[in-house]
C-alpha cells in the first residue's frame, strides 16, 4: 500500500485539513509528555496526546504505521484532561483488513473534545472517559464502525446538533461492517443530554453496512435527557436492544423512545424508568403489520409515558408499570455532572437503585 493511500485510510488528510483550521491546547494539565510508546513485545501501541496539535499530524501518523505493523494488535489513544478545540477526530481502518482494537480513553481526568466530530472504525472500539459536546454537524457527531464489537465507558454526549433538515441520519451512528460480521456494542455509565436533531432523525441508530449486523446493542447505567429527536433508539440491523438500570426522562421526544423498523428487534428492559411520549413507535408497511413486532419486556422496569394506548398492545410482562405522569429529572444537574465526567448515580437521580 503506497503513502497516499494509507493517509487517506488513517484519516490523516482529514486531521491535517482540521488541524490548518486553527487549534487550541486543552485547558487541563498532564504530567506524562506526548508522543508513541510501544509495548516489550510490540503488540500494544500507545500515542500520548496532550495538545490539539498532537491530535493532527503525530497521532494520525502513529495510527497509520500501527495499521501497517504486523506486529501491532492494540492501538490505544490517550488524552490529557482538558479541553481540545474544534477539532474532528478521525481514526479508522476503512478496509477493516486488521484484528486491530482501536482505544480511546482520557487518562488522570475527563477529556473534553468541543466542536468537532469523531469518526472511530477497526475490528474493536473502545471509548472511556470523554467527553463529547458542542459539536454541529449535518453528519453525525460519533461515528462507529467495528467488525467485532464497540465498548462505551463514561462517556458523555452533551448539547450537540445535527444541523441538517434533509439528510436522513442520526446524531449516533453505529455499523456493524464486513461480509457477514455479526458486532456487539455496549454503553455503560454514561450520558446522553440536551442533544439536537434540527431535522427530528434518531439520536442513535444502527443503519446497513454491507451484509453485517448487531448482535445486541446494550445499554447499562446510562441517563437519557433533555434530548429533542424523533426517537432515542432506531435499531435498523440490531437483534437485541437492552436497557438495564437506565433512566430516560425525556420530554421532547417527537415521537417515542424506540423506533423499530423491524420485527426481528427484540427489546428488553431491566431495572430501568422510562419517562416520554410513548414507548415505541412501530414502521408498518404492506409487508409488515404491527402485530409483527415482538412485544417489549419490562422486567422490573416501569415506563410513564403520555401516550397510553399505543404502549399497552406491545409490552409483554404486565407485571411491570405502564404509568401515565412522565417524570421530571433536573436537567441541568443531569448536564454539570455529564460534562464533569460523573458516572450516573442512576439512584440519586430517580431510576432504580442498586
Amino acid at each position: 500500500m503506497g503513502m497516499r493511500q494509507q493517509l487517506w485510510r488513517s484519516g490523516l488528510l482529514v486531521g491535517l485539513l482540521a488541524a490548518l483550521a486553527g487549534c487550541a491546547c486543552p485547558t487541563g494539565a498532564s504530567s506524562r509528555a506526548s508522543g508513541l510508546t510501544k509495548s516489550a513485545d510490540g503488540r500494544v501501541w500507545t500515542f500520548h496526546a496532550t495538545t490539539v496539535d498532537d491530535l493532527a499530524l503525530p497521532a494520525q501518523q502513529a495510527w497509520s504505521e500501527a495499521l501497517s505493523s504486523a506486529e501491532a494488535h492494540e492501538f490505544r489513544l490517550t488524552l490529557a484532561p482538558g479541553r481540545y478545540e474544534g477539532f474532528a477526530l478521525t481514526l479508522e481502518d476503512t478496509a477493516l483488513e486488521r484484528e486491530l482494537t482501536l482505544v480511546v480513553e482520557g487518562v488522570d481526568g475527563v477529556a473534553t473534545l468541543s466542536g468537532g466530530a469523531m469518526k472511530l472504525g477497526s475490528a474493536k472500539v473502545e471509548l472511556r472517559g470523554v467527553v463529547l459536546t458542542q459539536v454541529r454537524s449535518e453528519g453525525p457527531a460519533l461515528q462507529i464502525q467495528v467488525s467485532k464489537g464497540f465498548v462505551a465507558e463514561r462517556v458523555a454526549l452533551v448539547d450537540n446538533t445535527r444541523t441538517s433538515k434533509d439528510a436522513d441520519a442520526p446524531l449516533v451512528a453505529l455499523r456493524a461492517r464486513g461480509k457477514g460480521a455479526v458486532a456487539t456494542a455496549t454503553w455503560r455509565d454514561s450520558w446522553f443530554v440536551g442533544n439536537i436533531s434540527e431535522g427530528g432523525d434518531p439520536l442513535i441508530a444502527t443503519p446497513l453496512q454491507g451484509q453485517a449486523k448487531l448482535a445486541s446493542l446494550t445499554f447499562e447505567r446510562v441517563v437519557f435527557a433533555g434530548n429533542k429527536v424523533n426517537v432515542l433508539v432506531e435499531p435498523w440491523f440490531t437483534a437485541r436492544v437492552e436497557l438495564r438500570r437506565a433512566l430516560v426522562a425525556e420530554e421532547h421526544l417527537n415521537e417515542a423512545v424506540f423506533g423499530l423498523q423491524s420485527p426481528l428487534v427484540k427489546v428488553d428492559l431491566h431495572d430501568s424508568t422510562l419517562s416520554g411520549h410513548a414507548l415505541v413507535g412501530l414502521r408498518t408497511s404492506i409487508d409488515v403489520a404491527r402485530g409483527d413486532f415482538q412485544k417489549v419486556g419490562l422486567h422490573g422496569s416501569e415506563a410513564q409515558t403520555s401516550e397510553r394506548t399505543s404502549d399497552d398492545a406491545v409490552v409483554a410482562d404486565e407485571a411491570s408499570k405502564l404509568g401515565t405522569r412522565p417524570r421530571t429529572l433536573d436537567l441541568e444537574a443531569a448536564r454539570e455532572a455529564a460534562l464533569g465526567g460523573e458516572a450516573p448515580d442512576i439512584g440519586a437521580l430517580g431510576g432504580k437503585a442498586p
